[in-house]
């Protein structure tokens, strides 16, 4: 075996066209690489907004003035799947807080324990007056248009269980208005790292915001303001069998977000249709190199015959060159893959436009398939070699 390395080994480095293919090669792992890391980023991306976006698992609901409201949410409320139901009004409010080194505006946005999001640090709220906030927080104000700067980013680990200052208006008839100061106790952070959109979103109990709501419109007669019902679902697979059964009670419900299948549908098969087309141009490839490798080699092969090798020693030596070539290819590809995903995590992670906190993940499973993809392609060479070169030396 260490003959047969030695020879391959020399075979590798004293050929004048090995750097062009480890560069072929290298390309067409950077391309598998990349249309693998593609496609884990983007259904992370979509699937992670679907499942923490509590919208998109919300259902409105239309009353009529002679609705008897607590009767009707109280009957929302038994209905399978129904995590909780409340009136719109009561759903989000904003707030300001000048507590940290940048003031701004937030959202208070109400849950209950059925719908926390994933806590890190601290504990769910156990009084009206608690709050858990993002791991990674951006008071509103501090927002340039879409785009978050990083540098302004408030990490809230050491704010745990530390009141911080808010404020809210208080309105009057005359579209005047007063500040209102109250304290909030911050009880736990929730990781936002994966999720998006959300560093300027705090959740709270329902009592929180009913209490600044009712306070901030007590002037302002409300006798013809007529509010929708909120219905929240466990999950969004069954939002449908919800609707039906709120319909059944004799109401109209709407989902606050569509949730658009044939959208995500779309872009699932366009991503596995380029990821075909990939393979395909990578089995292509190689198989391109490698016979190319093997009828340079024909030379090579007679002086192996006139040392007394055999045929089997030969395609040894053969796998062997292929393996090493395969190795270096992607040792080089890794290092450029790992350090471009590096300043691709700051480039777009940190600093979205459209795509808010867009995952960057390297899917190294494609490693693993184009490992499969030479071992295949390196059976089909040796019956190349046997039928093509070799029946012409031996």
């Amino acid at each position: 075996m260490n003959n047969y390395f030695y020879l391959a080994t020399k075979n590798v480095f004293n050929t004048k066209t090995t750097i062009k293919k480890i560069l072929l090669l290298g390309f067409s792992i950077f391309l598998l690489i990349i249309i693998f890391s593609f496609k884990s980023s983007m259904l992370t991306y979509i699937n992670e907004g679907i499942k923490k976006n509590l919208d998109y698992k919300s259902l409105s609901v239309d009353q009529d003035f002679d609705t008897n409201t607590k009767k009707i949410i109280e009957s929302f409320k038994k209905i399978k799947h129904v995590n909780d139901a409340f009136l719109d009004n009561y759903n989000l409010m904003v707030v300001y807080t000048n507590t940290f080194s940048h003031s701004g505006s937030f959202y208070l946005k109400s849950i209950n324990k059925k719908d926390s999001p994933n806590l890190i640090k601290g504990n769910f709220f156990s009084d009206e007056n608690e709050i858990i906030c993002p791991q990674n927080f951006y008071p509103n104000d501090n927002l340039e248009g879409n785009i978050i700067n990083y540098k302004y980013l408030i990490k809230m680990n050491n704010y745990i269980n530390k009141d911080i200052d808010i404020s809210y208006n208080i309105y009057n008839p005359d579209e005047t208005f007063i500040k209102k100061d109250a304290k909030l106790l911050i009880s736990g952070i929730y990781e936002n790292n994966s999720s998006y959109i959300d560093e300027n979103i705090c959740y709270c109990s329902l009592n929180l915001i009913k209490k600044i709501y009712d306070e901030s419109y007590k002037n302002i007669n409300q006798e013809n303001v007529l509010s929708s019902i909120i219905v929240r679902v466990d999950n969004t697979e069954n939002i449908d069998y919800v609707k039906s059964e709120i319909t059944n009670l004799g109401y109209t419900a709407f989902p606050i977000i569509q949730l658009k299948n044939c959208f995500i549908n779309t872009i699932k098969i366009l991503i596995y249709i380029v990821m075909i087309f990939i393979i395909i141009l990578v089995v292509v490839i190689i198989n391109f190199i490698n016979k190319k490798n093997i009828d340079a080699k024909k030379k090579t092969f007679i002086i192996y015959k006139s040392c007394g090798f055999t045929r089997v020693q030969m395609i040894k030596i053969l796998i062997m060159e292929n393996l090493i070539i395969g190795c270096l290819s992607l040792l080089c590809t890794l290092t450029f893959i790992i350090f471009l995903f590096a300043i691709l995590n700051v480039l777009v992670y940190h600093n979205p436009f459209i795509f808010s906190k867009f995952p960057i993940i390297l899917d190294l499973k494609s490693v693993l398939f184009f490992i499969v993809i030479m071992l295949l392609v390196s059976v089909n060479d040796v019956g190349y070699l046997k039928k093509h070169i070799l029946k012409d030396t031996l």
